[in-house]
């Protein structure tokens, strides 16, 4: 992507991901970079999109503290929390394919994947985004290529704009 749509991406993103976590009651701090791995390795997700605009990955990181903190059981396993991590990647990503689908782009997303012990994450390549948060931390990293010529910084002629509280289904 261009450097003025990849910093719009970003920007999407990034307020697609505050806008998640402030509806579950959690307050992101931005950390400014550089910043180091967390250790302990936080629990991870991955989720693919692709259209005919835009392709790549967005991968959510948190520490196991925040994901059980958020999760709906109040004993949740290992499991449950690579789950739980998913579903909010997802989530995430939902928000940014509603504000891309703005801008004409229209996106597919696969299913999140969560490995049950994430190694350190190989990061050359890939844009990043790290906050702090009551009870640990939050760290997205994201690669997206364009597909064909995109202005994300125009919505597009075509482009459909949900009025609030309308339900999308994708």
């Amino acid at each position: 992507m261009n450097q003025e749509n990849t910093e719009v991406f970003s920007q999407f993103l990034v307020e697609a991901g505050s806008a998640l976590f402030q509806t579950l009651g959690v307050t992101l701090v931005a950390i400014a970079p550089p910043c180091t791995p967390q250790k302990p390795v936080g629990v991870r997700a991955s989720l693919a999109f692709d259209g005919s605009d835009l392709c790549g990955v967005i991968v959510l990181e948190m520490s196991a503290a925040l994901v059980a903190r958020l999760h709906p059981d109040p004993d949740p396993g290992i499991a449950e929390l690579r789950d739980w991590v998913g579903e909010l990647n997802n989530l995430m990503v939902g928000g940014l394919k509603s504000t891309l689908l703005t801008r004409g782009a229209v996106l597919e997303c696969a299913t999140p994947l969560t490995a049950p012990e994430a190694p350190a994450l190989r990061t050359e390549g890939l844009r990043s985004f790290h906050f702090a948060a009551e009870n640990g931390r939050v760290d997205v990293f994201f690669t997206a290529a364009e597909r064909r010529s995109l202005d994300l910084t125009e919505i597009g002629e075509d482009a459909y704009c949900a009025v609030p509280g309308e339900p999308l289904f994708f």
